[in-house]
């Protein structure tokens, strides 16, 4: 059965409120700069691991910038 995400931040233990803040302005200035992220990518980037969130960003920006087999809605 799958985690929601709740039970994920349980598990992984609570983030700081200025690690959530922090990176809320990422995905904010990401969306701004490239395209909008869906609601469930966003609330799951919140409570990944920070490695986990950097890699994920840096997926996204070079699949933004460099092309990709993806098409993304403007």
């Amino acid at each position: 059965m799958p985690l929601n995400l709740t039970q994920a931040q349980t598990q992984e233990g609570q983030l700081s409120s200025e690690v959530v803040e922090e990176r809320k302005q990422m995905i904010a200035d990401f969306e701004n700069k490239y395209f909008k992220l869906s609601t469930l990518l966003k609330d799951r980037l919140l409570v990944t691991t920070d490695e986990r969130f950097t890699n994920k960003l840096n997926e996204m920006t070079y699949y933004a910038t460099n092309g990709s087999v993806y098409t993304f809605a403007k």
